[in-house]
């Protein structure tokens, strides 16, 4: 199995969507920690990770559920700027895949 793209150390999001793992944000675990608003999709029967486009509406502690197999329900956690945020969002996987 294939190594994600982006270390992340904890505070991240993960969903299954159908055959792919969703992971959204956190932190990269570095001496200086900082947040990552990287996401990226394993496709668990080609076993490999694909880069999806930056997630600016939470990039740590964010939970994600599954609506079913094409959205993923984003709540709560931090933005950019370390403030807790009480959004949710719906994101379209077909459209970030």
């Amino acid at each position: 199995m294939q190594d994600m793209h982006y270390p992340r150390e904890r505070s991240h999001g993960v969903v299954l969507l159908g055959q792919h793992i969703l992971v959204v944000g956190g932190r990269d675990g570095k001496k200086v920690v900082t947040k990552t608003s990287k996401c990226e999709s394993f496709d668990i029967l080609k076993g490999a990770w694909k880069d999806l486009p930056d997630f600016d509406e939470f990039v740590n502690g964010v939970t994600l559920v599954s609506a079913n197999i094409r959205y993923a329900i984003a709540f709560g956690g931090c933005n950019q700027h370390w403030k807790h945020t009480d959004r949710i969002v719906r994101m379209d996987f077909q459209k970030l895949n």
